[in-house]
């Protein structure tokens, strides 16, 4: 069984690699490269999906290659870095397979579907990594292989302008891990990630002394530069000017990078109180204020960019307060959601003869009983879910399913659907009670594998500090005085770069329908 679990292993490593050679083999082919590529992609899937069996029946499965001081370069697939070589190839093959229609006629389409090999390949490295310079070498492999990806078609209009903004970024975030590595490195040797206890990297902080700090600084400034957060938010919104397949990748897999990072480095990055308040505060900031930025976008897919950056501020918050299991299943969501949203983009634009739904958005009591019997509901529905209570930021996090069960019912009660109130409040509180027995059983599963919490996280409660950030907005924005400043403000502010000077100054209603002119009749001369 174990001899199974390591060719497993290998092959999902192996299977992205192979079709980035059999599109470079087949580049005077392209579709049939794209095909190909797509196939092995999926035999990568199946061989995680059997690799996950094997780690569930046996245990932990790794390869290596190590000399007489240790370790050098390997992968682990235990309960936590499995599940996370599944989402990584399940999501390239999705991709990739979307790609084979979408990118047909494309010239370029042989540079993506390489580019996607490569990434893919890279970012199981990052999540299986048995040392931590393995581990760095993934993290920079996938920098260099989205860069190509992203900048596949630099004849669209944004494309190189957008490139060399990720290019400045990954250039400080993957120079500072580079940093934290060589620190480590130095001072303690080629950590390993993974042990048998979880707590391979408990040691770590203790023996770094006084650089401790530093270096878990240095890792949460990597982490943000990956996920777009705070200063580094710059680069994340440009991507919307590359194919859909590319925003897909990008979205579900490639940014959550940052919050792997986090979890795989936890017991270093978690061990500094300055560390862990930088995180938490930049990502706080940045989830309400890219979700203010989100509410005033108008395309589809800057919508999609700035929720992602505000999904990300959350999943880091999560971290930074110790919930490892909660930004877990953040990540692992938010990937299959993304995926599907950017996939599926083309279905949200308006066809001829659609028509709008009507929405009434006034306060009344029968649609304030149905948000509280919706929130209420889905809080007890959500506490029956044996197992959830025990693990970190658990009280915070039933709070928000529930507010998030209020808000839902209130767009589905703002919609004129007369008498399906009681049908929507029931459909919540199912997939309430969904969530909370998923979210249980998959902390159960990942539990034992799950890094060891520094000293230095924070109380999970300030999580509400991020709920208090978005309703105080919210009012801002509907306050008579203060709400057009502000939502003028934030469109300035969500403009992509090279409309940076147009700036917006007043809000005016749009007219659908322009009045013809009145041309009057000319006068005619008489010959006389």
């Amino acid at each position: 069984m174990t001899m199974i679990g390591r060719w497993l292993l290998l092959g999902a490593l192996a299977a992205p690699l192979l079709s980035l050679g059999a599109m470079t083999w087949l580049r005077a082919r392209p579709s049939t490269g794209a095909r190909v590529s797509a196939a092995l992609q999926w035999v990568g899937a199946v061989m995680a999906a059997l690799l996950t069996t094997v780690v569930a029946i046996h245990g932990t499965v790794a390869v290596s290659i190590g000399s007489s001081g240790g370790v050098v370069f390997g992968l682990t697939a235990n309960r936590l870095t499995v599940v996370l070589i599944v989402l990584v190839v399940g999501i390239g093959a999705v991709v990739q397979s979307f790609s084979v229609r979408y990118l047909r006629s494309d010239l370029h389409a042989a540079r993506f579907v390489a580019g996607t090999g490569a990434l893919v390949a890279s970012m199981i490295v990052v999540a299986a990594s048995s040392t931590l310079i393995g581990l760095l070498v993934g993290w920079v492999a996938a920098s260099a292989s989205f860069l190509v990806i992203a900048g596949y078609r630099p004849d669209l209009p944004g494309v190189r302008a957008s490139a060399r903004r990720m290019a400045v970024a990954f250039l400080v975030g993957d120079g500072a891990l580079v940093v934290a590595t060589l620190i480590i490195a130095q001072r303690v040797g080629n950590v390993a990630l993974v042990d048998s206890n979880g707590a391979a990297l408990s040691h770590v902080a203790d023996r770094l002394g006084g650089t401790g700090s530093i270096v878990a600084l240095l890792i949460v400034v990597s982490a943000l530069a990956r996920s777009a957060q705070g200063p580094f938010g710059f680069w994340l919104p440009g991507t919307v000017a590359a194919p859909t397949p590319v925003s897909a990748l990008l979205h579900a897999g490639f940014v959550n990078a940052g919050g792997i990072l986090l979890i795989r480095t936890g017991a270093i990055a978690s061990s500094s109180a300055i560390a862990m308040v930088v995180a938490f505060v930049v990502a706080a900031a940045t989830a309400v204020g890219a979700t203010a930025v989100m509410a005033q976008r108008s395309d589809v897919k800057s919508e999609l960019a700035y929720s992602t950056m505000g999904q990300m501020g959350f999943m880091v918050a999560e971290c930074a307060v110790g919930a490892f299991g909660a930004g877990l299943v953040h990540l692992f969501g938010h990937a299959l959601y993304k995926a599907t949203l950017f996939l599926g983009s083309g279905g949200q634009m308006h066809r001829p003869g659609q028509v709008a739904p009507v929405v009434d958005k006034r306060v009344t009591l029968g649609r304030s009983l149905l948000v509280a019997a919706a929130a209420l509901a889905s809080l007890g529905a959500v506490l029956a879910a044996s197992g959830l209570s025990g693990h970190g930021a658990s009280g915070p996090l039933t709070l928000f399913v529930a507010v998030t069960a209020g808000v839902g019912a209130w767009s589905l009660g703002t919609r004129h659907h007369p008498g399906r109130g009681l049908l929507s409040v029931s459909l919540i509180v199912a997939a309430s009670a969904l969530y909370g027995f998923v979210a249980a059983g998959f902390f159960a599963w990942v539990s034992p594998d799950l890094p060891a919490v520094g000293s230095a996280v924070l109380t999970p409660w300030l999580l509400l500090a991020i709920a208090a950030g978005g309703v105080t907005t919210a009012l801002l924005l509907h306050a008579p005085a203060v709400g057009p400043r502000l939502r003028i403000a934030l469109i300035g502010f969500g403009a992509p770069a090279g409309l940076a000077t147009q700036r917006i100054t007043t809000l005016r209603p749009l007219v659908l329908h322009q009045p013809r002119p009145s041309v009057g009749a000319v006068p005619v001369r008489s010959a006389a």
